[in-house]
């Protein structure tokens, strides 16, 4: 049952296993949080990636446990967190304790949750769980008027803010929507429970604004890829009553609560139906993907609006299913009926079939496994899984990610003398490309990356690439230009450089990036430059015996 969903080749297997492997590994080596990801795209930061994972604080679930076992664990724990919160939520919406039980039970088992769990989306299932706490927490102020309730509100923001960054920011907004419609008195507590979350999440904000200008994000603006594509108002509307086996276009909410959802609404107060009405018309809007504004853009997957709609609804239905059980306790059958419903839909969606991803070829980790040396390796097909590559430390220069940093996403293309457009991708190179084209990588581009292996599945006839064995239908090609680098440390945050040759410059074989900085001799800190080939180039002094790089994005607070 747990290989169900561990092993569909999502991006639960694909992205966040290596990540969180990595992460582990390095805490346990000792070498602290690794703040950078030196594993995948050459180096990419970790800190301000909005799907970084430590800074989420139940992810350190997975410091005690095995990773799989973490990863089930914390879907169940996450299930159990969201049923709950929905529970309070409604309770505090003076609704019945059997109703709100049966309709908690059904949150925490909802479609748009169950496609989020078969398409491996961690984040947005962690963040799934704390969606109702929110807006708990703001009835919660609205009536208790306490620090304790401020406090509270700031928490369970947080926890959203640290799981899923675009569900937060939606979430921010629908919330305080729903605080004004609710009470519009205790603005200046609501608004102090926004400032303490501001001060928390500062040391993590900063670098992530600092950083999402310089990726691979705005490349929508100019190619917008707006997700999903809805063959007209006609499926929108059909994916409403019947589920989708498409994650994004899953926006079903079950035949039997939409028509207890239905009632609800016909028992609402008029205040109640306009706002319904509102909020329901305007995020189906936003979901039928039609608009065109640079901020929608940005979110790019439009259907992440739809929990707020799943919340409406759900209330709706526990309203409704009050209303029939009070005039006869029979009706409450109807509420098993939904679960019943419910628990089909997830076996439809889970037993959705899974997408095969090829093994890393065992003979390719055998022989990268005997080089001891600093280097990366280029598979020209991406037949070295990131699972694998973090198992087995092996670095690369592609990599698979929400984002990449834009500098290196256009130099890549030397490195492989590929061309891919300015265009939002998920990976480097994109799929498109390394499917399609036969690569001839250029020797003097991967120097400069330190890449010393080349894996193709065809020949390659390139000037200082050597053949070196075949394993696995795999040629294992040698780049002759290769220079092992003068790295007295290698690690994650950290990379001293012991000077030999160099006189008045140092380039190191490492993507630029502004949060990094460089400090001769360990104490005079020195401006490093961007080259040409997107790495890090440093003056030296005549003194000088060696550098040390250090990954510091938090330096914003004592500049």
């Amino acid at each position: 049952m747990f290989n169900i969903i561990l092993n569909r080749g999502n991006d639960l297997t694909e992205f966040f296993w290596p990540i969180i492997f990595y992460i582990k590994e390095q805490i346990l080596l000792g070498d602290g949080i690794p703040l950078w990801n030196k594993m995948f795209f050459s180096g990419t930061p970790l800190l301000p990636d909005p799907q970084n994972l430590f800074i989420y604080p139940l992810n350190i679930l997975f410091l005690f446990l095995p990773i799989d076992t973490g990863i089930v664990s914390s879907i169940i724990i996450h299930m159990f967190i969201a049923g709950f919160g929905m529970y309070k939520l409604l309770k505090s919406c003076n609704i019945t304790n059997k109703t709100s039980f049966i309709v908690a039970v059904l949150f925490s088992i909802s479609p748009k949750f169950i496609s989020y769990v078969e398409a491996g989306h961690l984040g947005l299932i962690q963040s799934w769980a704390f969606i109702p706490w929110v807006y708990w927490s703001t009835i919660n102020l609205i009536q208790k008027k306490s620090l304790k309730s401020i406090l509270l509100l700031s928490l369970f923001l947080y926890l959203v803010y640290t799981s899923h960054i675009l569900i937060f920011l939606i979430l921010l907004v629908t919330n305080g929507v729903f605080f004004l419609y609710k009470n519009k008195k205790s603005f200046l507590l609501f608004l102090l429970s926004h400032l303490i979350l501001l001060l928390i999440s500062l040391p993590v904000l900063i670098p992530q604004l600092r950083w999402q200008q310089l990726t691979t994000r705005e490349f929508l603006l100019q190619n917008p890829e707006t997700y999903p594509i809805w063959n007209g108002k006609r499926e929108f509307i059909k994916n409403i009553f019947i589920a989708s086996r498409d994650t994004e276009k899953n926006i079903t909410f079950g035949i039997v609560v939409f028509i207890l959802a239905t009632l609800g609404y016909i028992k609402s107060s008029t205040k109640n139906k306009i706002y319904v009405f509102i909020s329901v018309v305007t995020i189906s809007i936003l979901a039928l993907n039609i608009l065109t504004f640079d901020w929608f853009i940005l979110f790019r997957v439009s259907t992440r609006f739809w929990f707020s709609i799943v919340i409406v609804i759900l209330f709706l239905a526990a309203k409704g299913l009050d209303f029939l059980v009070s005039k006869n306790k029979t009706y409450q059958l109807l509420g098993i009926l939904a679960l019943i419903e419910y628990l089909i839909i997830a076996k439809f969606i889970i037993l959705k079939p899974i997408k095969y991803i090829a093994p890393t070829p065992a003979g390719v980790i055998s022989y990268l496994q005997k080089d001891k040396d600093i280097y990366r390796v280029f598979c020209l097909d991406k037949c070295i899984r990131q699972k694998d590559a973090a198992i087995y430390d092996i670095e690369l220069i592609e990599g698979y990610g929400t984002l990449q940093q834009k500098n290196y996403f256009e130099y890549s293309q030397q490195l492989a003398q590929g061309y891919w457009e300015k265009k939002y991708s998920l990976s480097i190179p994109p799929f498109q490309n390394y499917i399609f084209d036969k690569f001839k990588p250029y020797p003097p581009a991967l120097t400069a990356y330190r890449v010393k292996y080349i894996i193709s599945p065809y020949k390659i006839d390139v000037e200082n690439l050597k053949l070196i064995t075949t394993v696995d239908n795999y040629l294992i090609y040698q780049n002759l230009l290769y220079i092992k680098p003068n790295y007295e440390i290698y690690k994650p945050n950290f990379i001293r450089v012991k000077i030999k040759n160099e006189v008045d410059k140092l380039v190191i074989p490492e993507v630029y990036n502004l949060d990094w900085n460089a400090y001769l001799n360990g104490t005079e800190k020195i401006e490093i430059y961007e080259t040409t080939e997107k790495t890090r180039s440093i003056n030296l002094k005549s003194d000088t015996e060696f550098v040390d790089f250090k990954y510091e994005p938090f330096n914003f607070f004592w500049q």
